[in-house]
Protein backbone atom coordinates (compact mmCIF):
# COMPACT_ATOMS: atom_id res chain seq x y z
CA UNK A 1 0.00 0.00 0.00
CA UNK A 2 2.64 2.72 1.15
CA UNK A 3 4.80 1.71 -2.39
CA UNK A 4 1.43 2.60 -3.98
CA UNK A 5 0.92 5.64 -1.98
CA UNK A 6 4.38 6.58 -3.32
CA UNK A 7 4.07 6.34 -6.69
CA UNK A 8 0.47 8.51 -6.62
CA UNK A 9 2.39 10.92 -4.71
CA UNK A 10 5.18 10.97 -7.07
CA UNK A 11 3.04 11.39 -10.12
CA UNK A 12 0.93 14.46 -8.28
CA UNK A 13 4.38 15.93 -8.08
CA UNK A 14 5.07 16.01 -11.61
CA UNK A 15 1.60 16.97 -12.53
CA UNK A 16 2.12 20.20 -10.60
CA UNK A 17 5.47 20.67 -12.04
CA UNK A 18 4.66 20.62 -15.37
CA UNK A 19 0.98 22.41 -15.15
CA UNK A 20 3.67 25.19 -13.31
CA UNK A 21 5.68 25.81 -16.38
CA UNK A 22 4.31 27.93 -19.32
CA UNK A 23 6.45 26.58 -21.78
CA UNK A 24 3.91 25.30 -23.92
CA UNK A 25 2.63 29.55 -24.20
CA UNK A 26 5.88 30.66 -26.19
CA UNK A 27 5.37 30.70 -29.79
CA UNK A 28 7.14 27.78 -31.31
CA UNK A 29 6.90 28.08 -35.42
CA UNK A 30 9.77 29.57 -37.02
CA UNK A 31 7.83 31.99 -39.64
CA UNK A 32 11.33 32.09 -41.99
CA UNK A 33 12.24 28.74 -42.00
CA UNK A 34 11.89 26.31 -44.41
CA UNK A 35 11.41 22.64 -45.36
CA UNK A 36 14.95 21.77 -46.17
CA UNK A 37 13.77 18.51 -47.63
CA UNK A 38 11.80 19.92 -50.72
CA UNK A 39 15.62 21.69 -51.52
CA UNK A 40 17.45 18.10 -51.67
CA UNK A 41 14.76 15.74 -52.62
CA UNK A 42 13.93 15.77 -56.46
CA UNK A 43 10.46 14.36 -56.31
CA UNK A 44 9.65 17.20 -53.81
CA UNK A 45 10.94 19.78 -55.44
CA UNK A 46 9.23 18.61 -58.56
CA UNK A 47 6.24 18.44 -56.42
CA UNK A 48 6.95 22.24 -55.16
CA UNK A 49 7.18 23.34 -58.70
CA UNK A 50 3.75 21.85 -59.85
CA UNK A 51 2.34 23.11 -56.96
CA UNK A 52 3.06 26.91 -58.52
CA UNK A 53 1.84 25.63 -61.45
CA UNK A 54 -1.59 25.54 -59.93
CA UNK A 55 -1.19 27.80 -58.66
CA UNK A 56 -1.29 29.63 -61.90
CA UNK A 57 -4.32 27.60 -63.47
CA UNK A 58 -7.68 29.18 -63.13
CA UNK A 59 -10.23 27.67 -60.88
CA UNK A 60 -13.95 27.32 -62.06
CA UNK A 61 -13.71 27.94 -65.08
CA UNK A 62 -12.58 31.29 -64.28
CA UNK A 63 -9.69 33.44 -65.26
CA UNK A 64 -5.57 33.48 -63.59
CA UNK A 65 -5.13 37.72 -64.98
CA UNK A 66 -5.69 40.56 -62.05
CA UNK A 67 -7.36 42.55 -64.73
CA UNK A 68 -10.06 40.03 -65.71
CA UNK A 69 -10.44 38.11 -62.15
CA UNK A 70 -12.88 40.40 -60.79
CA UNK A 71 -16.45 39.71 -60.12
CA UNK A 72 -19.58 41.79 -60.39
CA UNK A 73 -21.25 42.78 -56.95
CA UNK A 74 -24.21 40.51 -57.86
CA UNK A 75 -21.72 37.34 -58.25
CA UNK A 76 -21.70 36.88 -61.77
CA UNK A 77 -18.29 36.53 -63.26
CA UNK A 78 -17.07 39.83 -65.59
CA UNK A 79 -14.40 41.70 -66.78
CA UNK A 80 -14.76 45.25 -64.87
CA UNK A 81 -12.52 46.65 -66.78
CA UNK A 82 -13.35 46.44 -70.08
CA UNK A 83 -17.16 47.61 -68.83
CA UNK A 84 -15.47 51.14 -67.82
CA UNK A 85 -15.92 52.49 -71.93
CA UNK A 86 -18.12 54.98 -73.24
CA UNK A 87 -19.76 52.04 -75.62
CA UNK A 88 -20.77 50.68 -72.30
CA UNK A 89 -24.09 51.92 -70.68
CA UNK A 90 -24.58 51.72 -67.10
CA UNK A 91 -22.18 52.65 -64.03
CA UNK A 92 -19.14 49.97 -62.74
CA UNK A 93 -17.26 50.26 -59.38
CA UNK A 94 -14.75 52.36 -61.83
CA UNK A 95 -16.93 55.04 -62.94
CA UNK A 96 -19.44 56.11 -60.51
CA UNK A 97 -19.36 58.55 -57.81
CA UNK A 98 -18.00 57.55 -54.56
CA UNK A 99 -18.40 59.63 -51.15
CA UNK A 100 -15.23 59.10 -50.34
CA UNK A 101 -11.81 57.13 -51.35
CA UNK A 102 -10.88 54.08 -49.11
CA UNK A 103 -8.87 50.96 -49.70
CA UNK A 104 -11.95 48.70 -47.86
CA UNK A 105 -14.39 49.82 -50.98
CA UNK A 106 -14.70 47.89 -54.17
CA UNK A 107 -13.39 50.54 -56.70
CA UNK A 108 -10.29 50.21 -54.85
CA UNK A 109 -10.07 46.46 -53.71
CA UNK A 110 -10.55 45.87 -57.87
CA UNK A 111 -7.93 48.07 -58.93
CA UNK A 112 -5.02 46.45 -56.79
CA UNK A 113 -6.36 43.32 -58.47
CA UNK A 114 -7.64 41.30 -55.07
CA UNK A 115 -9.69 41.71 -52.45
CA UNK A 116 -8.05 41.97 -49.41
CA UNK A 117 -8.56 39.29 -46.80
CA UNK A 118 -7.04 38.69 -43.28
CA UNK A 119 -6.29 35.09 -44.27
CA UNK A 120 -3.14 33.90 -46.96
CA UNK A 121 -4.62 33.45 -50.58
CA UNK A 122 -3.31 32.48 -53.67
CA UNK A 123 -2.71 36.28 -55.17
CA UNK A 124 0.18 38.00 -56.80
CA UNK A 125 2.26 38.46 -53.83
CA UNK A 126 1.45 34.85 -52.67
CA UNK A 127 2.68 33.39 -55.90
CA UNK A 128 5.71 35.04 -55.71
CA UNK A 129 6.90 34.75 -52.64
CA UNK A 130 6.77 30.49 -53.34
CA UNK A 131 9.12 31.22 -56.10
CA UNK A 132 11.36 33.46 -54.09
CA UNK A 133 11.52 30.92 -51.55
CA UNK A 134 12.23 27.86 -54.07
CA UNK A 135 15.05 30.18 -56.09
CA UNK A 136 17.05 31.18 -52.88
CA UNK A 137 16.96 28.51 -51.08
CA UNK A 138 17.30 25.60 -54.01
CA UNK A 139 21.27 26.11 -54.14
CA UNK A 140 22.09 26.30 -50.87
CA UNK A 141 21.32 22.40 -50.81
CA UNK A 142 22.34 18.90 -52.73
CA UNK A 143 19.65 18.32 -55.49
CA UNK A 144 21.44 17.40 -58.45
CA UNK A 145 22.27 19.98 -60.89
CA UNK A 146 20.74 18.79 -64.10
CA UNK A 147 17.20 17.90 -62.33
CA UNK A 148 17.59 21.64 -60.21
CA UNK A 149 17.87 23.52 -63.21
CA UNK A 150 14.87 22.05 -64.87
CA UNK A 151 13.22 23.31 -61.80
CA UNK A 152 14.56 26.78 -61.35
CA UNK A 153 13.85 27.17 -65.29
CA UNK A 154 10.52 26.84 -64.63
CA UNK A 155 9.96 29.36 -61.96
CA UNK A 156 12.05 31.84 -63.45
CA UNK A 157 9.55 31.85 -66.41
CA UNK A 158 6.42 31.91 -63.46
CA UNK A 159 8.29 34.97 -62.10
CA UNK A 160 9.02 36.78 -65.46
CA UNK A 161 4.95 35.70 -65.98
CA UNK A 162 3.68 37.36 -63.24
CA UNK A 163 5.53 40.37 -63.19
CA UNK A 164 4.74 41.02 -67.15
CA UNK A 165 1.05 40.91 -66.11
CA UNK A 166 1.69 43.33 -63.37
CA UNK A 167 3.29 45.95 -65.46
CA UNK A 168 0.52 45.83 -68.42
CA UNK A 169 -1.57 46.73 -65.82
CA UNK A 170 0.30 49.42 -63.69
CA UNK A 171 3.36 50.29 -65.40
CA UNK A 172 6.29 50.37 -62.92
CA UNK A 173 6.17 47.84 -59.93
CA UNK A 174 8.05 47.16 -56.85
CA UNK A 175 10.55 44.41 -57.35
CA UNK A 176 10.41 41.79 -55.02
CA UNK A 177 13.58 39.20 -55.85
CA UNK A 178 13.83 37.40 -52.41
CA UNK A 179 11.29 36.03 -49.89
CA UNK A 180 10.44 38.55 -47.22
CA UNK A 181 10.19 37.92 -43.61
CA UNK A 182 6.63 37.14 -42.79
CA UNK A 183 7.02 38.71 -38.96
CA UNK A 184 5.00 40.38 -38.13
CA UNK A 185 5.95 44.43 -37.68
CA UNK A 186 8.71 44.00 -40.07
CA UNK A 187 6.75 47.10 -41.94
CA UNK A 188 10.01 49.12 -42.71
CA UNK A 189 12.26 45.76 -43.34
CA UNK A 190 9.80 44.74 -45.88
CA UNK A 191 9.16 48.11 -47.69
CA UNK A 192 10.59 48.07 -51.41
CA UNK A 193 9.96 51.41 -53.39
CA UNK A 194 8.43 51.18 -56.89
CA UNK A 195 10.79 50.44 -59.25
CA UNK A 196 10.44 52.02 -62.71
CA UNK A 197 8.76 49.92 -66.12
CA UNK A 198 12.13 50.02 -68.04
CA UNK A 199 13.67 48.32 -64.65
CA UNK A 200 10.47 46.12 -64.21
CA UNK A 201 10.84 45.39 -68.24
CA UNK A 202 14.56 44.45 -67.84
CA UNK A 203 13.71 42.56 -65.04
CA UNK A 204 10.99 40.10 -66.69
CA UNK A 205 13.69 39.84 -69.69
CA UNK A 206 16.03 38.84 -67.23
CA UNK A 207 14.58 35.80 -65.75
CA UNK A 208 13.14 34.87 -69.35
CA UNK A 209 16.75 34.57 -70.48
CA UNK A 210 17.62 32.20 -67.37
CA UNK A 211 14.31 30.08 -68.23
CA UNK A 212 15.85 29.83 -72.01
CA UNK A 213 18.62 28.44 -70.68
CA UNK A 214 17.63 26.21 -68.42
CA UNK A 215 15.40 24.90 -69.94
CA UNK A 216 14.71 22.20 -72.97
CA UNK A 217 13.18 23.02 -76.09
CA UNK A 218 10.94 19.46 -75.79
CA UNK A 219 10.10 17.51 -72.98
CA UNK A 220 9.24 13.87 -72.66
CA UNK A 221 5.76 12.74 -73.12
CA UNK A 222 5.62 12.10 -69.18
CA UNK A 223 6.19 16.41 -68.58
CA UNK A 224 3.89 16.86 -71.92
CA UNK A 225 2.17 20.64 -71.06
CA UNK A 226 4.99 22.38 -69.32
CA UNK A 227 6.92 25.57 -69.84
CA UNK A 228 9.44 25.15 -72.58
CA UNK A 229 12.79 27.41 -73.84
CA UNK A 230 10.36 28.10 -76.85
CA UNK A 231 7.18 29.45 -74.94
CA UNK A 232 9.80 31.71 -72.85
CA UNK A 233 11.49 32.91 -75.96
CA UNK A 234 8.20 33.84 -77.06
CA UNK A 235 7.11 35.61 -74.26
CA UNK A 236 10.14 37.64 -74.20
CA UNK A 237 9.41 38.57 -77.47
CA UNK A 238 5.66 39.36 -76.48
CA UNK A 239 7.38 41.39 -73.34
CA UNK A 240 9.57 43.76 -75.96
CA UNK A 241 6.54 43.75 -78.55
CA UNK A 242 4.47 45.72 -75.16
Amino acid sequence: MKNKLYIKLLIALLVVNVSCKDDFLQEKRDLTGVNEEVFKDPVLGQAYVDYVYGMFLPSNNGTGFIATQTTTDNGGYSNVFSQTTDELAGETDFNKEWASISNINNHANKYFGQKMNTSINNNTWTRLRQINVFLSEVDKYGMEESVKNLLKGQLYFWRAWQYFELVRLYGGVPLVLEPQSPAVGNIEENSIPRSTTSECIAQIAADLDQAIALLPGKWDSGNWGRITSGAAAALKGRVYLT
